[in-house]
Formats: structure tokens, C-alpha cells, sequence
């Protein structure tokens, strides 16, 4: 894993950790509905957080391998 990739990850892991308080204290402003504040908030965003996050980590990885392996000129 390269280093950029590495700071995707650190990245992704702070922005959902972020997420999580966040909807944590959303959810927490009315603690009747609690439950289901947070799962509706909180699940969305930490599932799309993570589906762009592999996705963006893929293109790099496919990026550097196409630099790291030129193909030979005929």
C-alpha cells in the first residue's frame, strides 16, 4: 500500500469518526426518537463515506500501477 493510499485511509477513518459524533449529537437533541435518528443518519453517510473511499483508493492503486509498469513501444 502506498503512501497515498495510506492517507485515504487516515482520511476516511477521521471523516467517519467525524460522522459518528456528529450524528450521534444530532440524534442525542431528542432522545425519544434516539434510535432512529441516528441509524437513519448515521448508516447512509458511513456507508457512502466507505463505498467512495474504496473507490477512490482503487483509482489511485490503478493509477500507480499504470506508472509503475509501463508497457514496452512496438
Amino acid at each position: 500500500m502506498s503512501i497515498q493510499q495510506r492517507l485515504i485511509v487516515v482520511f476516511l477513518d477521521i471523516l467517519v469518526l467525524t460522522e459518528l459524533a456528529g450524528c450521534l449529537f444530532w440524534a442525542n437533541q431528542n432522545p425519544q426518537d434516539f434510535t432512529t435518528t441516528f441509524l437513519y443518519s448515521y448508516l447512509p453517510m458511513a456507508f457512502g463515506t466507505l463505498v467512495l473511499g474504496k473507490l477512490w483508493i482503487r483509482k489511485v492503486q490503478s493509477r500507480q500501477g499504470d506508472e509503475a509498469c509501463p508497457q514496452p513501444a512496438v
